[in-house]
């Protein structure tokens, strides 16, 4: 229930933000970039146009440099307690280990950086355009094209996550695969992991949790 709760809040939030978009943005035609008149989705906020630097101001610093700071500073605590973790909880020993943790830093770490590249340079457009001395003259011809690639930059961040996932970790990759085959994800790993707990051994749990350690950790991740 918590979490439908806060994906309507989430949905709402996000709604709420984009509502200037479709009120204020319309086809323009501008006559310097070619022989003919070129159409372009661009924002006419009339009136309101004092609005303008605000409103892109707090999208900025909403939907980019905030959450930006918030997934840095979580993900260099998750970085930070992954190698801080003692050697009673490590579910894997060696040079295991430290691969897996390498793996996983290595992932968290593309995920951020992939957000800060793709969505800084329209943030870059927005700004610029609302702050600085900018005009649609032909020595603009450039930031029109720039202001193309930085919209689909953006919006390509939705699709980076899942190929990061593939290339950096083996196991996504066969989780993604036993989904496309409609196999039973994890059931064999469950068992391991149920057979390791009850062992009477204590050296043959310890083995069993090893073998399926690696697997269990990158499925969380």
């Amino acid at each position: 229930m918590k979490a439908l709760i806060l994906c309507a809040i989430i949905w709402t939030a996000s709604i709420a933000i984009a509502l200037p978009w479709p009120i204020f943005y319309t086809v323009k035609f501008y006559g310097q970039f070619g022989p003919e008149p070129l159409a372009i989705c661009a924002d006419a906020w009339g009136i309101h146009w004092p609005h303008r630097k605000t409103y892109f101001l707090i999208l900025f610093i909403i939907s980019y440099a905030l959450p930006l700071l918030i997934i840095a500073v979580l993900s260099g605590l998750m970085i930070h307690k992954l190698w801080h973790l003692d050697e009673s909880d490590h579910v894997a020993v060696g040079d295991e280990c430290v691969h897996t943790k390498r793996r996983v830093t290595w992932l968290v770490l593309a995920v951020v950086l992939v957000f800060l590249i793709c969505w800084l340079p329209s943030h870059i457009v927005w700004l610029w355009t609302n702050y600085g001395r900018h005009q649609w003259t032909q020595m603009t011809y450039g930031l029109f094209y720039f202001r193309i690639m930085a919209h689909v930059l953006s919006y390509a961040n939705s699709t980076m996550n899942p190929i990061i996932y593939a290339f950096l970790s083996k196991y996504f990759r066969m989780g993604f695969y036993k989904v496309v085959r409609c196999e039973s994800g994890f059931e064999q790993t469950t068992v391991s992991e149920a057979q390791a707990m009850h062992s009477p051994d204590k050296s043959t749990s310890m083995n069993a949790a090893n073998e399926t350690a690696p697997y269990t950790m990158d499925t969380s991740v």
